[in-house]
């Protein structure tokens, strides 16, 4: 299969390269004001961009050297789940932050009794008043270095397996979080970044404004 990518001398490029001469070191700020940061998503955070022109936008960024602040998981995963089911509270609180590289954040689904079988986890986030209290163990995420996390939970657990799940956002340095580096078997542990990390959850409390979507439906 052939494609056919946007010439180096498309009209569309005038717009980008004319930004960044006038912006040639951007601050975060910047780049998330002018859409650049994530140009598929929607106003007022991108461009509605379509493929081509969102191309364009990352070449030109590219070959002037301009690096975006968030990462592929908060613009392309986390982000958008939030920006469409998150609450009002939330997305103010969060999405700017997350977009902007000043929060780092993680997925965490996968639990060491049930791998990445969802119908199988057990982290439980209990219902009480506003909040919810969260016990239980994620692993196989970047949770241990991220600020926060998108943690899948079970709020229902009377419900079937496959249901009764809900999302919750939750702050990673919080009281009661804790967690633990894996290290890979050839590499040294004193001389070693880990990338995944076992965490535990100790009644940690959640407001119940970090819920994304509906209870029950995660």
């Amino acid at each position: 299969m052939d494609f056919d990518f946007p010439s180096m001398d498309d009209p569309r490029r005038a717009d980008v390269r004319a930004w960044l001469e006038k912006n040639p070191k951007p601050t975060p700020r910047q780049l998330l004001e002018s859409g650049y940061e994530v140009p598929h998503w929607p106003k007022p955070y991108g461009l509605g961009a379509d493929p081509e022109l969102q191309l364009i936008i990352s070449q030109e960024l590219d070959r002037a050297g301009v690096h975006r602040n968030g990462n592929l998981l908060s613009a392309t995963n986390l982000g958008p789940s939030l920006m469409t089911h998150g609450t009002p509270a939330a997305k103010e609180r969060f999405l700017e932050k997350m977009l902007m590289g000043e929060e780092r954040w993680a997925q965490m689904m996968s639990e060491p009794d049930a791998g990445s079988d969802l119908a199988a986890l057990r982290t439980s986030a209990v219902r009480d008043g506003e909040e919810y209290v969260v016990n239980g163990v994620k692993i196989w995420s970047n949770g241990g270095a991220a600020d926060f996390g998108c943690v899948i939970v079970r709020t229902d657990p009377h419900a079937a397996k496959h249901a009764g799940l809900s999302v919750l956002i939750i702050d990673l340095k919080g009281p009661g979080v804790t967690s633990r580096p894996i290290y890979n078997m050839n590499q040294d542990p004193s001389d070693f970044k880990a990338l995944f990390y076992e965490v535990f959850f100790d009644n940690v409390r959640v407001p119940v404004s970090n819920l994304i979507g509906q209870e029950g439906d995660g």
